[in-house]
């Protein structure tokens, strides 16, 4: 981002015209470019609220799959808080709401309750599965309920989403025509990327300068950002004074139980980097490395019959069996209870099943 701004600036544009346009702005705040894209929408807001004070309102929302990085999640929920107090002092129409996935999606119902295999690359058809299940679900119904509440079907939903941010990322968003300008239509909706002409260097640039009181915010806390990614980045960010060496702050944080990847490496190097910090979230990566270790035991498995096909019954094995799924609950209860007997009281929940 250059001295004198002029991507912030662009951005802030393009989401005042927004408000002004009469859009209902739906906003998904889950980490480093939604947070960088959440301060240009509310600075939109806020000018454009000066223009015509009936613009809005801005939806602020972030899911919780329960099984999101517990210390990133619970930093989008202290900018939720944030929000808030911004949105009383200013009288701004800022709406904060967390979001879940339904019962019969929740992952330990499925893991645990129904026997549905851990995502992998090999369980999980087209890769989608974590992401459709637990956060677009949710994020479809809280829209639907956004049409009804308004009884309009003007309403947008902003990402971070950047093409710089990886190949696969820039194919899917060319895919889908999103623009960083414009308003289009995808599969979720009306929906605006924008900050997909916005570079890594700039999303960390923005939040260096609101650090140094050069552009106002809504919150103070974005140095925490910076402490997070740089921990998930093995300790060092080499964007934070925006010189791009040849390590970049670019760590992926995602749900623990979702196994797209073997190894949750974000995490991990949390752990190792500041394990007074990170560590009471070290049963988590073990709980997943335990249930990719006997994904493919079969005779953790179920046998049971699909379907019936000229006269014959087809049995699948695709399901965990009742004494693997005993075995789950048992480990996953003694997490939560080790964690209560060590801390008494964490600030951050660990509890994946509450009962």
């Amino acid at each position: 981002m250059s001295t004198n701004h002029s991507m912030y600036e662009e951005t802030v544009e393009r989401a005042t015209n927004l408000f002004l346009d009469g859009w209902i702005v739906s906003l998904g705040l889950s980490g480093k470019d939604s947070g960088a894209a959440s301060i240009c929408v509310v600075e939109g807001l806020k000018r454009a609220y000066a223009i015509n004070p009936n613009v809005g309102p801005l939806y602020v929302v972030t899911t919780n799959t329960t099984l999101d990085n517990m210390v990133l999640h619970e930093y989008m929920m202290d900018l939720h808080e944030d929000l808030n107090i911004f949105s009383s002092d200013t009288g701004l129409p800022i709406i904060t709401k967390e979001l879940k996935p339904s019962l019969a999606n929740n992952p330990m119902v499925e893991y645990v309750g129904r026997g549905k295999l851990l995502r992998t690359p090999q369980t999980a058809s087209g890769g989608r599965d974590c992401a459709q299940d637990w956060k677009v679900k949710p994020m479809e119904r809280f829209l639907k309920s956004l049409q009804q509440k308004h009884q309009t079907t003007k309403i947008v939903s902003i990402s971070g989403a950047r093409d710089s941010e990886s190949k696969v990322r820039a194919m899917n968003l060319k895919k889908r025509n999103e623009s960083a300008t414009k308003v289009v239509a995808t599969g979720l909706g009306w929906t605006q990327a924008i900050i997909k002409d916005w570079s890594l260097n700039d999303v960390w640039q923005l939040f260096k300068v609101v650090d140094e009181c050069e552009i106002d915010s809504y919150s103070d806390r974005f140095d925490a950002m910076k402490r997070h990614y740089s921990a998930g980045n093995g300790g060092t960010c080499d964007l934070f004074a925006g010189i791009q060496n040849n390590k970049e702050c670019g760590a992926r944080f995602g749900c623990v139980l979702c196994a797209m990847n073997p190894t949750d490496r974000s995490l991990e190097a949390q752990l190792a980097v500041s394990p007074k910090t990170y560590g009471f979230m070290k049963p988590l990566n073990d709980l997943r490395t335990y249930m990719i270790n006997t994904l493919f035991d079969y005779n953790k498995r179920s046998l049971l019959g699909r379907e019936m096909r000229d006269g014959f019954i087809k049995v699948g094995i695709n399901q965990y069996s009742m004494e693997y799924r005993m075995d789950l609950l048992r480990y996953v209860l003694t997490i939560q209870q080790d964690a209560f007997d060590q801390h008494g009281y964490h600030p951050i929940d660990l509890s994946l099943i509450h009962i």
